[in-house]
């Protein structure tokens, strides 16, 4: 699909980042995107039309760092999506959607911080240090544990 290619090459930018802790490969064709999607067996696969429609792009992000005898991963899929002519930080994970350790999380922040790409602090790349105060009822799960129990 020539949209998808047209759009993904807008961001091989990304790829001169120059860090020997990572190295990031935008993913520039659908075949390649599901051909990874089964490598890390996850469902990535399914972004083919967010990214032709431009809202979306996916890269691989290899870590230089990884000590693969410590079961570290040596690659991870970066989400960005695009909004308002901004990328914007959405999801990134190893084999079979697994979470990053804090060395890892480190240089994905600090790539990001280079890049100009904002971020929150969502599971995927928040330190296992940092513990969300969630109380009871502030989401759904928590109405379900607590709240919901009341209605009975």
């Amino acid at each position: 699909n020539q949209r998808f290619v047209n759009f993904a090459n807008r961001f091989n930018y990304l790829e001169e980042y120059k860090n020997n802790k990572l190295k990031i490969r935008v993913i520039k064709t659908p075949d390649s995107l599901i051909g990874h999607a089964k490598r890390f067996k996850n469902c990535s696969a399914s972004y083919v039309e967010k990214i032709t429609n431009c809202k979306y792009i996916m890269c691989i992000v290899e870590d230089g760092n990884a000590n693969v005898n410590q079961q570290e991963h040596p690659e991870y899929m970066l989400g960005l999506r695009y909004e308002r002519n901004t990328l914007e930080f959405d999801a990134v994970k190893a084999y079979c959607n697994q979470i990053a350790n804090d060395k890892f999380k480190r240089n994905i922040r600090q790539f990001m911080e280079e890049m100009d790409i904002p971020y929150k602090e969502l599971h995927d790349i928040r330190y296992s240090s940092e513990k969300k105060d969630n109380k009871p009822g502030d989401n759904f799960m928590g109405f379900m544990e607590s709240g919901f129990t009341d209605l009975l």
